[in-house]
């Protein structure tokens, strides 16, 4: 009787925690945690929760965010960009879990070490991002190749963005609807590359619906006058 009344507690104890990994403007979180739980929640990843909430229990605020972060972006490269099978994930954040609680694993970079298993090594995931595929017919996808292109914005201007700005849309260097255009691509080569994360970058909206399913030629004219470094480039590289 008395486990069952201490597990109760515990439950008790971990509910907000839990709650609050669903909502990343949550109380909860600090500033800095809060960027890391918004991640997670966009990549529709819950794997890493029982860990976290061991964490976040065991652990002092600074030990926590460092460990909230891995988990991220170990999430970004194992279910975004690798989509790897969740099974042998959950079996590892299951284990961190129960070696958090029972302070085996006593500080941040200890479970951080023990998640090293489910962490993609660069180069397969060079690869894997080069022919990374995202459906952007999918709200959930757009969203994501979003957070991706500014990021890679932010890595070469250190400007940040709200990735949320209905000022800059997606564009797709091969259009999702190439017609006359593009005579060298056939329906079947169009649908291997155009959602590709490759094909896709982002522009001012207007400038973008301007554009339409124009040639790649007028596309690179208009591409090296847009104000993000991203798009810029394309013309530069081409």
């Amino acid at each position: 009787k008395a486990k069952v009344f201490e597990l109760i507690r515990q439950m008790e104890e971990d509910i907000g925690t839990y709650a609050a990994l669903s909502n990343p403007e949550d109380s909860l979180w600090t500033q800095e945690q809060r960027p890391h739980v918004r991640e997670l929640r966009m990549f529709s990843v819950r794997q890493p929760w029982p860990a976290l909430i061991a964490a976040y229990r065991q652990f002092p605020p600074d030990a926590f965010t460092a460990f909230l972060r891995a988990c991220s972006i170990i999430a970004f490269r194992y279910n975004v960009i690798g989509s790897l099978a969740t099974n042998e994930q959950e079996r590892v954040y299951n284990s961190v879990a129960l070696r958090i609680a029972s302070k085996e694993l006593a500080s941040a970079a200890d479970a951080i070490h023990s998640l090293a298993s489910v962490y993609v090594a660069d180069d397969s995931f060079r690869q894997a991002f080069a022919e990374k595929v995202l459906r952007t017919t999918s709200p959930r996808n757009r969203h994501v190749v979003r957070y991706i292109l500014f990021c890679l914005e932010r890595r070469l201007t250190s400007q940040e963005y709200d990735i949320e700005n209905p000022q800059y849309t997606l564009e797709h260097v091969l259009p999702e609807n190439p017609e006359g255009n593009w005579p060298t691509f056939t329906d079947e080569r169009a649908a291997e590359f155009v959602y590709r994360l490759g094909n896709l970058t982002i522009m001012e909206a207007k400038r973008n619906r301007d554009l339409g399913n124009a040639d790649f030629a007028t596309k690179k004219a208009v591409y090296a006058q847009c104000p993000l470094e991203i798009t810029k480039r394309i013309d530069a590289e081409n």
